[in-house]
């Protein structure tokens, strides 16, 4: 795409524009490079237009899909939502999960209970107090002792 000058605005291979007396008008560097202005139809108005609406999509569509430089593996690794866990993270976490069902499952039915809807359904002590008909103190005492015990049995997984 060719940009030129024209009365102090840069313009790209040709601009289209009407006058104040309705006339359509083309304005483009000829084979001699020299500016040109030619009165045009309403039909190749709106032709020229319309080219200009495609080029445009054109280059969003490029900007906005295709890269404009080389990706290294560690750039692509870096841009991974969902990274890929290798095999020894892999072992870890299902012994960690292991580990922690069976502590939970040691737990007595009420603390299970308890655990449960505050740390995996994210109700609150409130909630829990109101499910169960008891003082929100007992739920969260509960949740305390609950908790220690868990941190007992699972103090060789800590970091």
């Amino acid at each position: 795409m060719k940009i030129f000058n024209y009365k102090g605005k840069k313009l790209c291979d040709y601009i289209v524009y009407t006058n104040e007396k309705n006339k359509h008008i083309a304005i483009f560097r000829d084979g001699e490079n020299k500016i040109q202005e030619v009165e045009i139809s309403d039909i190749i108005k709106e032709a020229l237009i319309n080219e200009k609406r495609k080029e445009k999509r054109q280059k969003n569509e490029f900007d906005r899909h295709i890269e404009h430089y080389a990706l290294y593996e560690y750039q692509l690794n870096s841009r991974v939502l969902d990274k890929p866990i290798n095999l020894e993270e892999q072992f870890e976490n299902k012994l960690i999960n292991k580990e922690l069902k069976d502590a939970i499952n040691s737990l007595s039915e009420l603390q299970k209970r308890r655990i449960k809807m505050y740390y995996f359904e994210n109700k609150t002590l409130k909630e829990i107090a109101d499910i169960e008909g008891c003082a929100i103190m007992s739920v969260k005492d509960s949740l305390d002792i609950a908790i220690d015990k868990l941190e007992k049995k699972l103090k060789n997984f800590k970091n």
